[in-house]
């Protein structure tokens, strides 16, 4: 999947991938943007976040309908039907708007992809949590790929005690696997004593 289009109330959200970035558009409440993110930029680390749900609209609904049964009482004690039906009408048309406000504005659960100099932050179920996963794990593979090309091929210049560092580093940052790192290595020390670089492939 190389692109993903999230809508949920004010949220609007589209990732696109290309071969050196990905290109975001992000509407919401509050801002519009569009930018795009260098792959280098990025690592590969995620976390959900959820807020907890509001229950202001909770509390505006339950006054409302208490407000609602006094009208009523009114009615039934002083006759004024017409103000009473009014006012009735007047505050379940208000509470509804409030409710719908609340909900439209409340921020869905995200998730956040970070570990890089820049981040980004997709909606966590949007279309569905299955598309999110799919287009996550396939942009891990592109900075993945742009940091082993960026620090790992055609370095046959390099000393072989910074080829060490650069493995290391990438390893910390998730960029290569335990099992790439110990392989990296000991090419290194293959490569010291032929006097060669390396590359992965």
């Amino acid at each position: 999947m190389d692109k993903l289009i999230q809508k949920q109330g004010f949220y609007y959200k589209s990732f696109e991938l290309k071969d050196d970035e990905v290109r975001v558009t992000s509407h919401d409440f509050e801002n519009e943007s569009e930018y795009s993110v260098d792959y280098l930029n990025l690592g590969v680390r995620t976390y959900r976040h959820e807020e907890k749900k509001s229950r202001a609209w909770q509390w505006i609904l339950w006054l409302a309908i208490s407000l609602s049964v006094l009208a009523l009482v009114i009615e039934g004690v002083w006759n004024y039907e017409i103000i009473a039906r009014a006012w009735i009408g007047t505050l379940l048309l208000v509470a509804s708007l409030v409710i719908l406000w609340f909900k439209l504005k409340e921020e869905p659960a995200m998730i956040h992809l970070i570990g890089g100099q820049e981040k980004l932050v997709l909606l966590a179920v949007i279309p569905t949590e299955k598309e999110v996963k799919s287009f996550l794990k396939n942009i891990r593979k592109r900075i993945k790929k742009a940091y082993r090309d960026q620090y790992l091929d055609n370095e046959e210049d390099v000393l072989p005690e910074e080829k060490k560092t650069r493995i290391e580093w990438l390893h910390e940052l998730k960029m290569i696997s335990h099992s790439e790192k110990e392989a990296l290595l000991d090419q290194v020390k293959k490569e010291r004593a032929n006097g060669i670089g390396f590359r992965i492939r």
